[in-house]
């Protein structure tokens, strides 16, 4: 009788034995259950990634890593361990653990990476999971869209793009429904200048725009047009480790001529301007802001070039009553010639640097009869200085479309 009380015990005893170890085992439940112990699927996918039949289809770039975060969606349906592994040479081996839930695998494929891979999900019970990843080099930065911007000139181009507008050596010449700080031009991903504007008279239109700590900022290139060129502006933030171009200082900018004769009770004088300065450098230039006075307000920007050229914009902010004159300098480069209009609103001085000057009225004058100063604010004057000889004027912008990067597939 006492036997089979003993064997009676070990009957009941045994089974929940073993069933207090399944539940308190990491990987026990699974050894006595037929249920998976996590499910895999696709993650948060970009629009230009797909996800068919438990394949993943990727782009890779020529220019940077292209970065897929939480790319492939693993369940983990109890506190249970899932190997990651397989032989896609960018996914380290490793393990998602505990707790419970949903756990993510983060995909990063170098540059000009192409081709098939397999990532293998295992677990200690024997089950396992296999995602075929197929990678794609596409001719993009990494990036869901972008502006292809079609430009046509001659020379050394410092091209900006910021709040819709294409600009070339700070002049407006187009409009751009995409920014981005990433650009590609013949193949090469460019060093990009982030710079910020602020408006000197918020009422005024159009805005008279100083380099700035704040305010709004554009996106800055350089390229070399023979021609007609296209540059790809991408919808993405600037490049990691853009490092410092070097730069020479930035003109002298009092060397310049700025001056207006104007009648005054004490007799006719040239008015002139004194200035005082502030300095930004950038990856790519080195700016000085040189705000003037005289008569009224000059307010003013030069910068330096890593490509042997300069530039500036002038802004005028005239006295509210009129005066007459005969001689008006808004900027000359000296006492030598008259510039020579080459095209509706541009001139040139034409000597051993040429300065092209962009604005709404020659840039030197000396009138045989009295004419009218402005008032009020007046230009903005864009000038380039060119010692080369072989800059033509600012660019045209030809066309401009944006691109938006499709999903691919068998």
């Amino acid at each position: 009788m006492k036997g089979e009380k003993v064997k009676r015990f070990f009957l009941f005893f045994l089974p929940s034995l073993v069933f207090l170890i399944a539940l308190s085992s990491p990987y026990g439940e699974y050894v006595f259950t037929s249920g998976s112990p996590a499910e895999v699927g696709p993650g948060v996918l970009p629009s230009y990634a797909a996800w068919r039949d438990g394949v993943l289809y990727l782009y890779s770039s020529p220019y940077a890593p292209w970065q897929y975060d939480r790319a492939v969606k693993v369940e983990l349906m109890a506190p249970v361990e899932v190997h990651v592994g397989g032989n896609c040479p960018f996914v380290p081996p490793h393990f998602l653990t505990p707790p419970p839930g949903a756990k993510w695998v983060n995909i990063t494929v170098p540059p000009g990476w192409e081709g098939r891979c397999v990532l293998n999900f295992t677990h200690a019970s024997g089950w396992w999971r296999a995602v075929e990843v197929r990678v794609k080099l596409v001719d993009w930065y990494p990036a869901s869209r972008r502006a292809v911007v079609t430009l046509e000139g001659r020379g050394w181009q410092f091209v900006q793009v910021g709040g819709g507008e294409v600009y070339a050596w700070e002049r407006p010449i187009g409009r751009t429904p995409l920014v981005g700080c990433a650009a590609v031009y013949n193949k090469s991903l460019l060093l990009p200048e982030a710079l910020r504007y602020a408006p000197v008279a918020p009422q005024v239109r159009p805005l008279p725009l100083l380099p700035s700590r704040e305010g709004q900022t554009r996106y800055g290139f350089f390229i070399r047009l023979e021609g007609r060129g296209q540059l790809y502006i991408y919808d993405a933030p600037c490049p990691n480790g853009v490092g410092k171009a070097p730069t020479p200082p930035p003109p002298n900018y009092t060397a310049y001529e700025y001056k207006f004769g104007v009648p005054t009770p004490e007799g006719y004088i040239l008015a002139t301007y004194t200035f005082n300065a502030s300095y930004i450098n950038t990856t790519l230039r080195r700016v000085v802001v040189a705000n003037g006075s005289g008569y009224g307000e000059l307010y003013a920007y030069w910068y330096s070039t890593p490509v042997g050229m300069w530039g500036g914009v002038l802004y005028y902010h005239f006295p509210s009553e009129p005066r007459l004159t005969t001689y008006v300098s808004y900027f000359a480069p000296g006492r030598g010639a008259a510039p020579v209009e080459v095209s509706p609103g541009v001139w040139l001085y034409n000597g051993t640097v040429r300065y092209w000057v962009a604005g709404p009225e020659a840039p030197l004058q000396r009138l045989a009869l009295p004419k009218g100063l402005p008032t009020g604010w007046f230009g903005p004057f864009y000038v380039v200085a060119d010692p080369t000889g072989g800059w033509d004027g600012w660019p045209v912008v030809v066309d401009v479309r944006v691109e938006g990067l499709k999903p691919w597939g068998p």
